[in-house]
């Protein structure tokens, strides 16, 4: 794997084969995770699970996006003792790992089917996005399904500048366009450099329950609840947030969707269930008022409409 502004790194067989498992558990908390967390709809309504993670959601945890490359692929697929279970992880993560944001970057020399494992799976998968610089061999552009053939890339522009990163690159369309990596003179400049992004804390607390479970001789579990995981708010702190909420509204009417959506951006872990629950208490006490929007739900402050009226 490459180490370059990354946050982890494997070097050789042995330990690409060990980050790989161990990405591919993570992977599958992160999904299983996503599956299951609450969230409220632009109309109100309560909602469990999400078809995908879109990098940074609060209501998921704040996951960020996670990228696995494998540099020299082949040597990896390929290998006597690790080759056979890195083809089968590899091809399951292709299709299982999307949802929980969760892509994967395959680098060959030459991406032919003895190269990749024998797999037809893993070659199907890769065969949707692909990216080819220049080759000595016309065969490797047709293995991958590229139409154009990178081997008749020029060597140079024509001004005689060498043609650095010049590829093509193939999307699920199978149609191919002309691109041009970034390329630089000075590699080790950008390999100085710290991370370029971060992992969240909720996969942060997945690799450590993995690495804790594999230090004690054991398989970790895949229901398991993991270390980092904020602890459930108490009925206490989810009424602070929903007084928070429309106090930072500043006098403003908040309909009950946008009150709910605002408090779980909060880092409020409680079900949207429980939510309205506090927020129905606090209008039996007085604390907060039910203010009627345009036929539907509406919240204030008692203090911030009172004050608003006397302003008038």
């Amino acid at each position: 794997m490459a180490h370059a502004q990354t946050h982890r790194c494997a070097l050789g067989e042995d330990d690409c084969a060990d980050e790989l498992g161990m990405w591919h558990w993570v992977m599958r908390r992160r999904v299983h995770h996503l599956a299951r967390v609450p969230w409220v709809d632009e109309d109100g309504d309560e909602q469990i699970g999400k078809t995908h993670l879109v990098p940074g959601d609060p209501e998921a945890g704040g996951m960020t996006g996670i990228f696995f490359v494998l540099e020299e692929a082949p040597e990896l697929l390929t290998h006597d003792v690790h080759g056979k279970k890195a083809v089968a992880t590899l091809a399951s993560g292709a299709k299982t790992w999307r949802k929980g944001g969760g892509g994967i970057v395959l680098v060959a020399q030459d991406p032919n089917m003895t190269e990749l494992g024998g797999s037809v799976t893993l070659r199907a998968q890769l065969r949707k996005n692909a990216c080819a610089l220049r080759t000595q061999t016309p065969g490797a552009a047709y293995q991958m399904g590229l139409p154009h053939d990178p081997s008749l890339l020029p060597a140079t522009f024509k001004n005689g500048k060498l043609t650095q990163g010049l590829a093509y690159l193939s999307g699920i369309d199978r149609r191919a366009a002309l691109m041009r990596w970034l390329y630089t003179e000075k590699p080790k400049l950008i390999a100085r450099q710290p991370a370029a992004g971060r992992i969240d804390d909720l996969t942060m607390g997945w690799i450590e329950e993995y690495a804790s479970a594999k230090k004690d001789g054991r398989e970790p579990r895949a229901g398991k609840r993991a270390a980092t995981e904020e602890p459930r708010s108490t009925p206490g702190d989810v009424k602070a947030a929903i007084i928070d909420v429309p106090a930072d509204a500043e006098g403003l009417a908040l309909e009950l969707g946008e009150l709910l959506h605002l408090v779980l951006k909060r880092r409020v872990t409680a079900p949207p269930s429980e939510i309205h629950t506090q927020l129905e208490r606090l209008v039996t006490d007085g604390r907060v008022w039910f203010v009627g929007k345009d036929g539907g739900e509406a919240y204030a402050l008692p203090e911030e409409i009172l004050e608003r009226l006397e302003d008038r």
